[in-house]
């Protein structure tokens, strides 16, 4: 889906494209090394691709945002207990009841994202938290205790992808057969795309 919504924003891939090229120039230089005689995945701490490479991860939240893996998560709640929303109102949950939370819809709830909840926007996480994080409106993996466990790992596998890929290949639409809307089909409580159809294409020139 970072790769359909990439080709669908050319713009975007540009600049991050840059991003890329310019920061594994920058990390070859601070270890004096040049690019074509190293591996660039050596360049990589763990704290550099999480924090030297901010649209990159804003382009992967973004995408998290608009196409969760888990359209809803549920928990049980282990004790009565009452909830207060935004609004005031009050529920009351007793131990053993199921809530039932539904990710896709706040991911795209106006009342958190604003009136383009619906495109897609990396400039959403590329400064400050927006107040929806703080709401726990953005959730791809879930919040708290249970969260997912390999959030870390697969985020980071993630990110090492891309910028391997987006340093050497350009995604583009398909005139013919790159889908307008992605059809998904539900496999063990994820959410797949059924089909995504792009041109890849090779950068001539690689820095």
């Amino acid at each position: 889906m970072v790769a359909y919504l990439l080709a669908q924003n050319p713009e975007v891939q540009k600049r991050l494209y840059t991003e890329v090229v310019t920061m594994i120039e920058k990390l070859a230089e601070q270890q004096e090394t040049e690019i074509e005689t190293k591996n660039i995945f050596t360049f990589f701490s763990y704290d550099a691709v999480n924090l030297k490479f901010p649209l990159l991860n804003a382009v992967i939240a973004e995408t998290q945002r608009l196409y969760p893996p888990a359209i809803f998560i549920e928990r049980t709640a282990s004790a009565d207990v009452q909830l207060t929303t935004n609004e005031g109102t009050v529920l009351e949950l007793k131990a053993g009841e199921v809530v039932h939370i539904p990710v896709w819809s706040l991911h795209r709830d106006p009342a958190y994202w604003g009136k383009d909840a619906g495109e897609f926007k990396p400039e959403r996480f590329l400064e400050n938290s927006s107040a929806a994080l703080k709401n726990a409106a953005y959730l791809p993996f879930g919040a708290g205790s249970r969260m997912c466990i390999a959030q870390r790992m697969a985020t980071v596998e993630l990110r090492l992808a891309l910028l391997h890929l987006v340093r050497h290949f350009r995604f583009e639409v398909c005139p013919e057969k790159t889908e307008r809307e992605v059809t998904f089909v539900n496999q063990f409580d994820i959410n797949s795309p059924k089909a995504v159809h792009l041109r890849i294409v090779k950068r001539r020139c690689e820095n």
